[in-house]
């Protein structure tokens, strides 16, 4: 064989050598994906190979919707208002919401609560929005009166009003080695207060949900 190779023309070598460069490298690609056929935390890039994601994009997002829920307004004081598929948010009610997420089992890097405006909400007066975590409650039966007691304080932002995005609040701080987490949500401010979608909502896409990002076990 290599005898033949050595009669043929300069040029005829160079192309076969090519060919089998070619033939080489694609043995060494490896054989071509689809989207969807690639292991967990690869992807199928475009030349067709599998190619791992950066590592950032491989923590694992789980998006939990409330278990419990109930709010509070000192105009309605002794109501019990958790079958309500909005809720206020500071202003002159001095409105608030209280949540309970079930944690998964597993280590957080980051955890984020979203909140959507109510459908026709028109906006209100800027509020200085708090979240806190609480002892646990019943959201059937709670009232501005038996509210729970703050256990840890968490992060405060002051906010204009918002009626087409959510608002989303970090509270990574007050995430701990719990199967529940309970949280209160309060703001204050002159005017208007905003009105939140609750866990009743209509909408299924605007009801409360905490978003983690997931470490690995």
């Amino acid at each position: 064989m290599q005898d033949l190779i050595d009669r043929l023309p300069s040029r005829a070598r160079f192309a076969l050598a090519l060919v089998a460069l070619a033939a080489t490298a694609g043995c060494l690609r490896g054989p071509t994906c689809t989207e969807g056929a690639c292991r967990e935390g690869a992807v199928c890039d475009l030349d067709g190979t599998c190619r791992p994601l950066a590592q950032p994009a491989r923590r694992p997002t789980v998006h939990q919707a409330a278990r419990d829920f109930g709010a509070t307004r000192t105009d309605r004081r002794r109501e019990a208002l958790g079958d309500q598929d909005e809720a206020l948010l500071g202003g002159d009610a001095d409105g608030a919401l209280y949540l309970t997420f079930a944690l998964p089992d597993r280590p957080v890097e980051r955890a984020v609560l979203v909140l959507h405006p109510a459908p026709g909400a028109s906006g209100g007066s800027s509020q200085t929005v708090r979240v806190a975590r609480v002892r646990p409650f019943e959201g059937a039966t709670l009232t501005h009166r038996s509210r729970p007691t703050t256990a840890e304080l968490g992060p405060a932002r002051t906010l204009a009003p918002v009626t087409d995005r959510p608002i989303r609040i970090d509270v990574t701080a007050l995430v701990h080695d719990t199967e529940l987490l309970h949280l209160a949500v309060s703001a204050s401010g002159e005017g208007l207060p905003w009105r939140i979608a609750s866990p009743l909502a209509l909408d299924g896409e605007r009801t409360p949900r905490l978003e983690l990002a997931l470490l690995p076990r």
